[in-house]
Protein backbone atom coordinates (compact mmCIF):
# COMPACT_ATOMS: atom_id res chain seq x y z
CA UNK A 1 0.00 0.00 0.00
CA UNK A 2 1.59 3.24 -0.79
CA UNK A 3 1.84 6.38 1.04
CA UNK A 4 -1.73 8.56 2.11
CA UNK A 5 -1.24 11.97 1.37
CA UNK A 6 -3.44 14.54 3.01
CA UNK A 7 -3.28 18.65 2.64
CA UNK A 8 -5.44 20.34 4.92
CA UNK A 9 -6.46 24.29 3.76
CA UNK A 10 -8.78 24.55 6.19
CA UNK A 11 -6.57 26.84 8.28
CA UNK A 12 -2.80 27.04 7.67
CA UNK A 13 -1.86 24.50 5.34
CA UNK A 14 -0.51 21.41 6.36
CA UNK A 15 0.31 17.92 4.58
CA UNK A 16 -0.24 15.10 6.07
CA UNK A 17 1.85 11.58 5.41
CA UNK A 18 -0.02 8.56 6.68
CA UNK A 19 -1.19 10.46 9.51
CA UNK A 20 1.93 12.30 10.40
CA UNK A 21 2.18 16.06 10.00
CA UNK A 22 5.05 16.73 7.28
CA UNK A 23 4.18 20.17 6.49
CA UNK A 24 7.26 22.08 4.73
CA UNK A 25 9.58 24.25 7.12
CA UNK A 26 9.84 26.89 4.31
CA UNK A 27 7.11 29.55 3.76
CA UNK A 28 7.30 29.21 -0.09
CA UNK A 29 7.04 25.78 0.23
CA UNK A 30 4.04 26.16 2.01
CA UNK A 31 2.59 28.86 -0.49
CA UNK A 32 3.42 26.62 -3.13
CA UNK A 33 1.66 23.31 -1.54
CA UNK A 34 -1.61 26.03 -1.25
CA UNK A 35 -1.35 27.18 -4.81
CA UNK A 36 -1.07 24.31 -5.51
CA UNK A 37 -4.20 23.13 -3.69
CA UNK A 38 -6.14 26.36 -4.81
CA UNK A 39 -5.70 24.77 -8.35
CA UNK A 40 -6.74 21.55 -7.97
CA UNK A 41 -9.22 21.49 -10.15
CA UNK A 42 -7.27 21.76 -13.02
CA UNK A 43 -3.60 22.72 -13.42
CA UNK A 44 -1.96 25.42 -12.45
CA UNK A 45 -0.07 27.65 -14.97
CA UNK A 46 4.05 28.21 -13.88
CA UNK A 47 3.22 31.43 -14.61
CA UNK A 48 0.58 31.74 -12.19
CA UNK A 49 2.24 29.52 -9.46
CA UNK A 50 5.04 32.24 -9.82
CA UNK A 51 3.29 34.99 -9.27
CA UNK A 52 1.82 33.07 -6.50
CA UNK A 53 4.99 32.31 -4.98
CA UNK A 54 6.64 35.82 -5.20
CA UNK A 55 3.93 38.72 -5.22
CA UNK A 56 6.21 41.39 -4.41
CA UNK A 57 8.42 40.52 -7.49
CA UNK A 58 9.86 37.52 -9.72
CA UNK A 59 13.67 36.34 -9.01
CA UNK A 60 15.53 37.57 -12.14
CA UNK A 61 15.39 33.32 -13.06
CA UNK A 62 11.86 33.08 -11.89
CA UNK A 63 11.44 29.81 -13.86
CA UNK A 64 14.40 27.88 -12.55
CA UNK A 65 13.41 28.80 -9.14
CA UNK A 66 9.86 27.66 -9.59
CA UNK A 67 11.26 24.46 -10.53
CA UNK A 68 13.66 23.99 -8.02
CA UNK A 69 10.52 24.63 -5.20
CA UNK A 70 8.76 22.03 -7.03
CA UNK A 71 11.39 19.83 -6.96
CA UNK A 72 11.85 20.03 -3.17
CA UNK A 73 7.81 19.95 -2.88
CA UNK A 74 7.97 16.75 -4.97
CA UNK A 75 10.46 14.78 -2.53
CA UNK A 76 7.53 15.05 -0.10
CA UNK A 77 5.37 14.04 -1.58
CA UNK A 78 4.31 10.59 -2.86
CA UNK A 79 6.04 9.37 -6.12
CA UNK A 80 3.25 11.36 -9.03
CA UNK A 81 1.41 13.56 -6.44
CA UNK A 82 2.69 16.46 -8.70
CA UNK A 83 2.98 16.58 -12.31
CA UNK A 84 3.76 18.48 -15.10
CA UNK A 85 1.46 19.10 -17.84
CA UNK A 86 1.75 19.58 -21.68
CA UNK A 87 1.65 23.32 -21.51
CA UNK A 88 4.68 23.75 -18.77
CA UNK A 89 1.92 24.28 -15.82
CA UNK A 90 1.64 21.74 -12.74
CA UNK A 91 -0.89 19.84 -11.05
CA UNK A 92 -1.66 18.36 -7.47
CA UNK A 93 -2.85 15.31 -7.59
CA UNK A 94 -3.75 13.12 -4.19
CA UNK A 95 -6.87 11.55 -5.15
CA UNK A 96 -10.54 12.69 -4.66
CA UNK A 97 -10.43 12.52 -0.83
CA UNK A 98 -6.54 14.38 -0.18
CA UNK A 99 -8.21 17.51 -0.08
CA UNK A 100 -10.07 18.70 3.32
CA UNK A 101 -11.95 21.22 2.01
CA UNK A 102 -12.99 18.90 -0.93
CA UNK A 103 -14.03 16.76 1.54
CA UNK A 104 -15.97 19.22 3.53
CA UNK A 105 -17.96 19.83 0.43
CA UNK A 106 -19.20 17.01 -0.10
CA UNK A 107 -20.39 16.83 3.55
CA UNK A 108 -22.40 19.89 3.17
CA UNK A 109 -23.94 18.74 0.26
CA UNK A 110 -24.75 15.55 1.14
CA UNK A 111 -26.20 16.87 4.73
CA UNK A 112 -29.76 17.70 3.84
CA UNK A 113 -30.48 14.33 1.96
CA UNK A 114 -28.82 12.56 4.76
CA UNK A 115 -30.96 14.43 7.51
CA UNK A 116 -34.47 13.45 6.08
CA UNK A 117 -33.36 9.49 6.59
CA UNK A 118 -31.01 10.04 9.96
CA UNK A 119 -31.04 13.04 11.40
CA UNK A 120 -29.10 12.09 14.40
CA UNK A 121 -26.05 10.59 11.72
CA UNK A 122 -25.93 13.57 9.79
CA UNK A 123 -25.15 15.99 13.21
CA UNK A 124 -22.35 13.54 13.60
CA UNK A 125 -20.77 13.74 10.03
CA UNK A 126 -21.68 17.60 10.24
CA UNK A 127 -19.63 18.03 13.56
CA UNK A 128 -16.94 15.57 12.48
CA UNK A 129 -16.61 17.90 9.01
CA UNK A 130 -16.90 21.21 11.46
CA UNK A 131 -13.78 19.98 13.42
CA UNK A 132 -12.01 19.86 10.06
CA UNK A 133 -11.33 23.94 10.69
CA UNK A 134 -8.76 25.51 12.00
CA UNK A 135 -8.67 28.95 10.86
CA UNK A 136 -8.86 30.97 7.51
CA UNK A 137 -8.91 28.67 4.51
CA UNK A 138 -5.34 29.68 2.32
CA UNK A 139 -4.01 31.54 4.58
CA UNK A 140 -0.77 31.42 3.53
CA UNK A 141 -2.35 33.39 0.14
CA UNK A 142 -4.45 35.69 1.87
CA UNK A 143 -3.14 38.55 -0.17
CA UNK A 144 -4.34 36.73 -3.44
CA UNK A 145 -7.52 37.70 -4.42
CA UNK A 146 -8.32 34.22 -6.07
CA UNK A 147 -7.72 32.59 -2.94
CA UNK A 148 -9.90 35.12 -0.63
CA UNK A 149 -12.89 34.52 -3.38
CA UNK A 150 -12.03 30.51 -2.78
CA UNK A 151 -11.71 31.43 1.30
CA UNK A 152 -15.31 33.20 1.63
CA UNK A 153 -16.75 30.40 -0.30
CA UNK A 154 -16.01 27.92 2.10
CA UNK A 155 -16.55 30.65 4.79
CA UNK A 156 -20.74 30.21 3.20
CA UNK A 157 -20.12 26.59 3.50
CA UNK A 158 -19.49 26.24 6.89
CA UNK A 159 -22.41 28.32 7.94
CA UNK A 160 -24.67 26.49 6.13
CA UNK A 161 -23.09 23.49 8.01
CA UNK A 162 -23.71 25.05 11.17
CA UNK A 163 -27.37 25.51 9.98
CA UNK A 164 -27.88 22.29 8.56
CA UNK A 165 -26.43 20.83 11.94
CA UNK A 166 -28.91 23.02 14.38
CA UNK A 167 -31.77 21.49 12.05
CA UNK A 168 -30.58 17.58 12.24
CA UNK A 169 -30.41 18.35 16.00
CA UNK A 170 -34.16 20.29 16.15
CA UNK A 171 -35.36 17.55 13.93
CA UNK A 172 -34.18 15.09 17.08
CA UNK A 173 -35.79 17.34 19.78
CA UNK A 174 -32.82 19.08 21.38
CA UNK A 175 -34.02 22.59 20.96
CA UNK A 176 -32.92 23.04 24.64
CA UNK A 177 -29.38 22.40 23.33
CA UNK A 178 -28.76 24.31 20.68
CA UNK A 179 -30.37 27.18 21.76
CA UNK A 180 -27.76 29.08 23.14
CA UNK A 181 -25.45 28.53 20.02
CA UNK A 182 -28.59 29.68 17.88
CA UNK A 183 -28.86 33.03 19.88
CA UNK A 184 -24.65 33.65 18.64
CA UNK A 185 -25.02 32.24 15.31
CA UNK A 186 -28.26 35.03 14.77
CA UNK A 187 -26.35 37.67 16.45
CA UNK A 188 -23.11 37.19 14.01
CA UNK A 189 -25.67 36.47 11.09
CA UNK A 190 -28.57 39.14 11.32
CA UNK A 191 -29.15 39.53 7.50
CA UNK A 192 -29.43 35.61 6.63
CA UNK A 193 -32.98 33.97 7.43
CA UNK A 194 -32.17 31.05 7.83
CA UNK A 195 -30.51 31.12 11.05
CA UNK A 196 -33.12 33.57 12.30
CA UNK A 197 -36.07 31.30 11.49
CA UNK A 198 -33.92 28.33 13.49
CA UNK A 199 -34.19 30.48 16.54
CA UNK A 200 -37.61 31.26 15.91
CA UNK A 201 -38.24 27.57 15.86
CA UNK A 202 -35.97 26.49 19.24
CA UNK A 203 -37.54 29.37 21.24
CA UNK A 204 -40.82 27.97 20.75
CA UNK A 205 -40.24 24.97 21.67
CA UNK A 206 -38.28 26.35 24.67
CA UNK A 207 -41.45 27.62 25.78
CA UNK A 208 -39.98 31.42 25.13
CA UNK A 209 -43.20 32.40 22.85
CA UNK A 210 -42.52 36.08 23.63
CA UNK A 211 -39.00 35.91 22.23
Amino acid sequence: MGTIAQVSVLGPVRLLLDGRDCTPGGALQRRLLCALALHSAGAAPAGDLADLLWPEGLPADHRAALQTHVFRLRRLLPEGAITTTPGGGYRLDLGDDALDAARFEAVVYDAAARRAQDPEAAAARLDEALGWWRGTPYDELAEVDGARIEAARLAELGTRAREERFDCLLDLGRHLDVLADLEALAAHEPLRERPQALLMVALHRSGRRAD
